[in-house]
């Protein structure tokens, strides 16, 4: 399980999503894939359903989706963004 960490704030603007690192005071702006999987993954914090998901409405191979979320995710948590829910 995933989420977001304590210190983000984020929000929705027209045709993206900013983010608000309080603690490293840096705005991060996510395009429209990229804000569906950070709604997907504050909701539902399980990887693999979001994968599922995206998988069942996107026509691209499975392969490519769950690559795509699994270095999202890595990058976010390299960020302090996301975090390993406890």
């Amino acid at each position: 399980m995933i989420s977001v960490a304590s210190h983000v704030v984020w929000q929705d603007v027209p045709g993206e999503l900013v983010l608000f690192d309080q603690q490293g005071n840096a705005y991060h702006a996510l395009d429209a894939i990229g804000s569906e999987i950070w709604r997907q993954l504050a909701a539902k914090g399980d990887i693999d359903a979001v994968i599922a998901d995206l998988t069942e409405r996107y026509d691209a191979p499975p392969e490519r989706i769950a690559e795509d979320v699994r270095g999202f995710v890595a990058t976010a948590r390299d960020k302090g963004l996301l975090t390993d829910a406890a």
